[in-house]
Order: structure tokens, then C-alpha cells, then sequence
């Protein structure tokens, strides 16, 4: 049985969703019901992660326009992340290189980090609001 009491959480404000049921939940709550609550979220947000990311990354394929402008602002950004941590990108002109295009993909993804995305304005509109004016045509509504 998880035995806790509630005056640990009295001087510091806990963040995550296991402390604040704790703190909100009653004093009978199980190691098995707490377990449960929290599983029943990782298990939602995979659930829809996965499909947000799947409709996206299929909008994004099936609207040339949208592409462009992702692939501008995440070139774009690769190169200022890169002038700013003083990282040297290997140059990935010829796409018959598979061995240079994986070097490229892991140094990109060296660059990102929680700040970093949050420049990526576009990305974060294109992956939250699939259906919005990001992929109608001029003149649709």
C-alpha cells in the first residue's frame, strides 16, 4: 500500500500528474489505482499523439505549398541553431549518399531541444491545427 502524507506536498507544489493525484486523491488510494490513472494516460497520449502526428505528416505530403514552407523554416532553423552552438553541418547535396543523409539526421536532431522547437512556429501550427487554413487553397473556406 502507498502510504504518503499530505504535508510533504504542503511546501512544495509537485507538477506531475502522479503527485498532484496523491495530493487530490483520498486516503485509501492504492499503489494499483494510482498506477492505473497514470497508465491510462501515457496509454491516451500515445494513442493520440500517434495519430496527430500520422495526419499531419500525410496533410503535409499531400500539400506541396505546406512542404515548402515547413522545409524553409526547418532548414532555417537548422542553420541558426547550427551558427549558434558552433556546429559544422555536413553538406548533403546528393541524395544517392545515404551514409552523409544519416550523418545530417542525427546532427539535426543534436540541435533540438525544448527551447529550440518552441522557434518552430509553423511546425507547431502544421501538427496542431491540421484542418485550418495551413492546407485549404486560396478561395476555399
Amino acid at each position: 500500500m502507498f502510504h504518503c502524507s499530505l504535508s510533504i506536498y504542503t511546501t512544495q507544489i509537485k507538477n506531475d500528474i502522479l503527485s498532484r493525484f496523491i495530493e487530490l486523491g483520498e486516503d485509501n488510494a492504492s499503489d494499483k489505482s494510482l498506477r492505473d490513472v497514470v497508465l491510462n494516460f501515457v496509454i491516451a497520449g500515445r494513442d493520440t499523439t500517434a495519430t496527430t502526428l500520422s495526419w499531419a505528416i500525410y496533410m503535409v505530403m499531400t500539400h506541396s505549398n505546406v512542404a515548402e514552407k515547413l522545409h524553409l523554416e526547418l532548414k532555417t532553423f537548422e542553420e541558426n541553431q547550427a551558427k549558434e552552438e558552433n556546429v559544422t553541418l555536413p553538406q548533403c547535396d546528393d541524395n544517392e549518399d545515404l551514409e552523409l543523409f544519416n550523418q545530417r539526421v542525427v546532427q539535426f536532431s543534436k540541435l533540438l531541444n525544448k527551447d529550440s522547437l518552441e522557434r518552430l512556429h509553423y511546425l507547431h501550427a502544421v501538427i496542431t491545427d491540421s484542418d485550418s487554413n495551413y492546407y485549404k487553397k486560396k478561395g476555399e473556406s
